[in-house]
């Protein structure tokens, strides 16, 4: 017994990469899961910006 093998979605019939389902993919997890990366991009964003205000101001 053993898990199940599941063929990869993402490869065509060829072997190769199927980039169009790839990306629709990525796409759909994206908005379903964004609001988690935009509140850790927004805070980061916001140090940079910070530490690029003083760096200007301090003149270094």
């Amino acid at each position: 017994m053993g898990l199940p093998q599941r063929t990869a979605w993402y490869i065509d019939a060829d072997g190769g990469l199927d980039v169009d389902r790839l990306i629709a993919a990525f796409q759909t997890f994206f908005r379903e899961h964004s609001e988690h990366w935009v509140q850790r991009f927004e805070q980061y964003h916001e140090a940079v910006r910070s530490c690029t205000c003083r760096r200007t101001c301090n003149g270094s």
